[in-house]
Formats: structure tokens, C-alpha cells, sequence
């Protein structure tokens, strides 16, 4: 049995979808015939990597993609087979006919009436867009301001930086602070603005941004042998209210204060970044019956499939959707989330596939388990809340060591754990330390996941060796902590 499968948007979750797919023969009654509408000139690409590009860390931008064109083309397995079509955009499903319009990106503007394909299933990966604030967002951008978000955005930034020396940074959340040591890194003269209080406000407790602050600005008490980055003016509570140009290009912000709603300082900038985040890249399903939730990614259930907007109970079997530009749901209560995150899409694209084959494999969930460099600081998170009352939550914080002291690679090493005041079941861990010490993140989003007892975790039988780690952890000493 042959079936069509359309799959909108070649990221991590639309050529993992896709691959699975191609890849399925004998383990499956179903034979593929699969299409990839792509409304940029390539597939795969891996955005995480982009600061880490422009940084240096790596010059060819040709390993930003994960995959290219070619990999797939005279690839078949069995009478699976799967066609790319690149620079093609989507720009309406028709669930109820079960067909996509498709539109080359060279005609969107010159009215020339979109192609119409027919699907038997259908994949809805089109990923995120990231938010342009204002005053950015009331026309087109400036030249000198720039996205960290297509391949093109990679290059473009990179060359410019070359001979920009001042660099303002709009956002503190990761992208904003990957970005900071990027510039940082290569000398920059870098300011980062900040509409809330601190930085990572959404991520990390108060305690963590505190430190994240002090690394970035040079407060930091912590002696580390590495190559220290040069420090950056970090601008808390403030907007941006007026660009002020020459020739299209922006040579000062001035910017507002929030807390006394006066006017704040001027910041001069060569380059301006924008990172505040990004939004669900669905605008094109407007009116395609797949209901969207308030922020506008696309609902989905168990089986990450897409339901009927007049009854979201019933499935519509044959559209399914994940990555940035679905819900997900907390492993922790299956509260819906939207947590744009490459682990999360890849583990969605496995279930797609699997499904559209045998529709009975089921989304876990996710703990948003996250992790973040900035200079030589490293900033971790697991677990959430869910739905619980912040009465019902206890927390312990504690500062120790990653190391042995006499070790002079021993570095500070900080963790705070939040639990069920009831139950003790183990919800939340921030981390935050030197020298990859933050990997222990792992074993806490472990925890979480088997709903451990934040008692119990003083009794893991965790490694010990002086180059490693304690003979008694930080883990275990935060647990020791809790008073029952």
C-alpha cells in the first residue's frame, strides 16, 4: 500500500520524520512515496550551531547542515521513495480536501496562482520564527540589524562582525547570551539590553542570574585558570523606544527605563542583534481547521497528532505535527507547554514516523532540560511545576565544590533543587558551575523523570574520583537538606 506523505518544513523534525520513513521496509505493511516542501535553499540546518560558527569555534559553514539535497537524491528503499523540493512554500493546507498550496518563493509576491498537491498523511514541521520587538517590528529591518536564526543570518553576521566593534545585543535569554560570548570572545565592544530584572528570567531562580550577571560583567569572585572573555554592559529593565539612523543604518538606541518610566540612556551600537525569543511559525494555517493554541503552535495529543477544530477529542488521524512549531506536554502533570528545543523535535519526529506507520506509539512529555555557556560559566535546568501551587513547593539552595579543594581545578559549583512539600517527589533542579561539573544536570532530570523522592537522592550511588568529583556530591548534599 503506497501511501503520499507531505511533510512541510526540512529541520529537525521534517527530514527526521523523513529519514525514519525512507528507512522503514521490512518492519512495515506500508510503502512511502515522500515529499519535503522546504521554503529555503537547503535542509537540516542546525541552528544551535550558529553562534558557535560565527565564533569560530568551527569555519566551514558548510557543517551547519546536518544533511544536504544530494544525500537523498536516488534514494530508495524497497518502493519507498523521497523527493525534496527546495525554495518551495506552503502557504495554505485544506485538511478537509487533504491538500497543501504550494508557492516558489520567487512568486509570493507576483500573484502567480499556487501549485496544489495532494497528501494521505501530512507532517506539519515548520519550525519557529524569532520575534522582532518593537520598535523594530513597524517596517522592514535596518542594515545593520541582524537575526540569529537561517544559515544566511549565520554568514551575513559573521562577515559583519569583522569589522564592527561595538555590538548590542537585544534579549538576555540563550540565544542573547550564546551571542555575548560570541562577541565577547572576538573583542567586541558588547552591550546586552534586558526588558525584565535579571537575566534568564524564564529559565533560572534569581540566584542563577545573579551569577550569570557577574560572569558577563566581571564581578565574578571565581579565579578560573581558562582564558578569561572581556566583559559586557548589561542593561536591566530597559526597552528599546527610538532608533536613531543614518543612511538606514542604526547608530544609537536610545532606550526606557521601565521601573520610573523615564527615558534611560543612549547606547551607540555597529550591530544590533535581536534575540527575544521565538513564536510558532504557523501563520500560513489561519484558516486550515487545526486548531492552535493562544501563543499559535499547533495542539497536538499523545501521538502528536493534529485534532479537528470543531472537536479537539477527535483526531484527525492523518496530520500530525512537532518541533518548534507544536505544543509539548510536561512529562511532570501533561499540562500543554511550548518549548522550542531540538531534543524535544527529534524525539518528536521518531514518534511521527513511527505512527504514521502503526499510530500507537506515545509522547512522554518533556522536562525542558536545557544548558547554556556564557564565558566559563555554565547555567543548567531540568523539570517544571506544572500546575502545583508555589505554596506547595520547597526548595533548597547550596554552594560547594565540583572537586576536591585541594585540587587546584576545583571550581564552585552551585544547585538548587525544589520539591513537593507533600510528597517530596522531586520537580525542578538549577545548576550552574565550571569545567562541565553542570553535567550532573543528567542525573537529576533522571530523577525527575522516575518522580524520585528528593530524600532519596542522598543514597545515589553516584562515581568518586578526585579528578571527577567528591566523595560526597552536591547532589547528595542538597538532599541531605531537606527536612522532612
Amino acid at each position: 500500500m503506497m501511501i503520499k506523505v507531505v511533510i512541510i518544513g526540512a529541520g529537525a523534525t521534517g527530514m527526521g520524520v523523513a529519514s525514519k520513513l525512507l528507512r522503514s521496509g521490512k518492519n512495515s505493511n506500508k510503502e512511502f512515496d515522500i515529499h519535503v516542501y522546504q521554503d529555503q535553499n537547503y535542509i537540516s540546518l542546525g541552528s544551535c550551531s550558529i553562534p558557535y560558527f560565527i565564533a569560530n569555534e568551527f569555519k566551514d559553514a558548510k557543517l551547519l547542515n546536518a544533511r544536504v539535497k544530494n544525500d537523498y537524491l536516488y534514494k530508495t528503499n524497497g518502493k519507498n521513495k523521497i523527493k525534496i523540493h527546495l525554495t518551495q512554500r506552503v502557504v495554505k493546507v485544506d485538511s478537509l480536501k487533504q491538500e497543501v498550496h504550494v508557492s516558489n518563493v520567487k512568486n509570493l509576491n507576483n500573484k502567480v496562482k499556487p501549485k496544489v498537491v495532494h497528501y494521505q498523511a501530512l507532517v506539519i514541521a515548520t519550525g519557529a520564527l524569532p520575534k522582532i520587538p518593537p520598535p523594530f517590528s513597524h517596517g522592514a529591518l535596518p542594515h545593520n540589524v541582524y537575526n540569529v536564526f537561517t544559515k544566511q543570518d549565520a554568514i551575513n553576521l559573521k562577515a559583519a562582525l569583522k569589522t564592527a566593534k561595538k555590538v548590542t545585543i537585544v534579549g538576555g535569554g540563550f540565544i542573547g547570551l550564546e551571542m555575548a560570548e560570541t562577541c565577547l570572545k572576538q573583542n567586541k565592544d558588547v552591550t546586552i539590553i534586558e526588558m525584565k530584572d535579571c537575566l534568564m528570567a524564564d529559565v533560572v531562580d534569581k540566584e542563577f542570574s545573579q551569577l550569570i550577571l557577574d560572569e558577563l560583567t566581571g564581578k565574578s569572585k571565581i579565579v578560573n585558570p581558562k582564558k578569561t572573555i572581556n566583559h559586557a554592559r548589561v542593561i536591566l529593565n530597559s526597552q528599546i523606544e527610538e532608533l536613531m539612523m543614518t543612511h538606514n543604518n542604526i547608530k544609537d538606541l536610545r532606550l526606557r527605563n521601565l521601573e520610573d518610566e523615564q527615558k534611560g540612556t543612549t547606547v551607540p551600537c555597529d550591530i544590533v542583534i535581536l534575540a527575544v525569543g521565538f513564536a510558532p511559525n504557523t501563520q500560513f494555517l489561519h484558516d486550515s481547521n487545526i486548531l492552535l493554541n493562544k501563543n499559535k503552535s499547533i495542539v497536538i495529543n499523545e501521538y502528536c497528532q493534529v485534532p479537528s477544530q470543531q472537536n479537539i477529542t477527535k483526531k484527525i488521524s492523518n496530520i500530525y505535527s512537532g518541533g518548534d512549531c507544536a505544543q509539548v506536554f510536561s512529562q511532570f502533570d501533561k499540562t500543554p507547554q511550548y518549548i522550542p528545543l531540538a531534543t524535544n523535535a527529534n524525539k518528536m519526529a521518531r514518534i511521527i514516523a513511527e505512527n504514521i506507520q502503526n499510530p500507537i506509539h506515545k509522547y512522554s512529555g518533556t522536562l525542558g532540560s536545557s544548558i547554556v555557556r556564557i564565558g566559563n560559566l555554565e547555567i543548567a535546568k531540568t523539570g517544571s511545576f506544572g500546575t502545583i501551587n508555589k505554596n506547595d513547593i520547597g526548595s533548597v539552595y547550596i554552594e560547594d565544590y565540583d572537586l576536591p579543594k585541594y585540587l587546584p581545578q576545583s571550581r564552585n559549583l552551585y544547585l538548587k533543587l525544589f520539591y513537593h512539600k507533600t510528597t517530596f517527589q522531586l520537580l525542578t533542579a538549577h545548576m550552574a558551575g565550571y569545567n562541565h561539573a553542570t553535567l550532573r544536570i543528567n542525573a537529576l532530570a533522571t530523577a525527575i523523570w522516575n518522580k524520585m523522592d528528593v530524600r532519596d537522592l542522598q543514597n545515589l550511588d553516584l562515581v568518586y574520583s578526585p579528578p571527577f568529583s567528591r566523595t560526597t556530591d552536591i547532589i547528595h548534599l542538597a538532599s541531605r537538606k531537606v527536612k522532612s
